[in-house]
């Protein structure tokens, strides 16, 4: 389902571009026709540095799409994303002593690489998870991206993990594709389709691995360099963009103002203030954020309306009937029917 977006603010790395195109096998003659609507020239696509906009990376996944006339190109195109091909994030993730550092590291730097996805790591009992959700509709561009960044994710966990990597469990948020065989194919470890949200899962003992590769100077330098990016990219996106992005990674748990202000690094009383210049405000956010929710669990899920509504923070049914009510004009379970 669409979700609230502010997908037009996103930029995108150009090098993942440059790889579909060899994924295409196209050459220098072939590259307007991946290009077509971009505004971009062949020379520009492969000259320039650093990002491109949501609107050319829309195009450009569309058009390579109808180019490649066959299911399954974002997962192929995933395969040759791996650990070197995202930049200074790889580098640093790499460089880390454990794998719980490199982790974390691709957790908080994502957003220099991949601004479309919303991810969050977390450790709960005995399990690792990673959590990630899309900030764009899901329709074939946003399959495509999903699809990719899935076997990406995979093949940096190859990586870190090496014949560990079986031990992974794959729960993905939509229903199997009639392609669902090629993900059988690439993809090791458990999976299966139509779940809540899209996680992996692994055991939290592998957070203890060893990084072979590790190199405590390279690793502090390759930070320093992602904190600079993800500051200069962090302060450009709107207050109403970011303060999205933070309730969404702690869903059923409101967060008060005051400490998501911390978490952007300005005063409660400058966020209310830079929420209003934008034409929103704290408890807007909040309740659009719930309404998503809610929806959402209806829609895909069969939990009960006490669990969606235990699982939304609300503390009895009749808050979250009233809630919805107010969202929607109807009663949850009128809503389901």
């Amino acid at each position: 389902m669409p979700r609230p977006s502010t997908s037009e603010d996103l930029v995108f790395a150009i090098d993942y571009s440059r790889i579909l195109a060899g994924v295409l096998n196209l050459d220098h003659h072939q590259l307007p026709a991946l290009l077509a609507d971009t505004g971009l020239t062949p020379q520009q696509f492969l000259e320039k540095e650093g990002y491109i906009s949501w609107p050319e990376q829309h195009r450009i996944i569309t058009n390579a799409l109808a180019l490649y006339g066959a299911p399954g190109l974002g997962l192929r195109a995933g395969e040759r994303y791996s650990l070197m091909t995202h930049g200074l994030v790889g580098v640093a993730t790499m460089a880390c002593p454990t794998v719980m550092e490199g982790l974390q590291v691709l957790a908080r730097y994502h957003p220099t690489r991949a601004q479309f996805v919303e991810q969050s790591l977390e450790v709960v009992a005995d399990t690792l998870i990673i959590q990630f959700s899309l900030r764009v509709e899901r329709d074939a561009v946003g399959q495509f991206l999903l699809d990719a960044l899935l076997v990406s994710q995979v093949s940096t966990l190859r990586f870190l993990l090496g014949d560990r990597v079986a031990d992974l469990t794959l729960e993905l948020a939509f229903p199997e594709p009639d392609y669902g065989a090629l993900y059988h194919e690439i993809l090791p470890g458990t999976l299966s389709f139509g779940h809540p949200v899209n996680r992996m899962l692994l055991p939290r003992e592998v957070g203890d691995l060893a990084v072979a590769t590790h190199d405590a100077a390279l690793q502090q330098w390759a930070v320093q360099q992602c904190e600079q990016q993800f500051e200069r990219l962090h302060k450009a996106a709107s207050f109403t963009a970011r303060t999205l992005t933070i309730l969404r990674q702690t869903p059923g748990r409101t967060l008060g103002q005051d400490q998501v202000a911390y978490m952007l690094n300005v005063s409660p009383r400058t966020l209310l203030r830079k929420l209003r210049e934008e034409g929103s405000t704290y408890k807007q956010l909040v309740d659009q954020e719930q309404k998503r929710l809610a929806r959402y669990y209806l829609e895909h899920t069969r939990h009960t309306i006490e669990s969606i509504a235990e699982q939304l923070g609300y503390h009895d049914q009749s808050s979250f009937r009233r809630a919805f009510k107010r969202w929607f004009g109807q009663l949850p379970s009128e809503y389901r029917r």
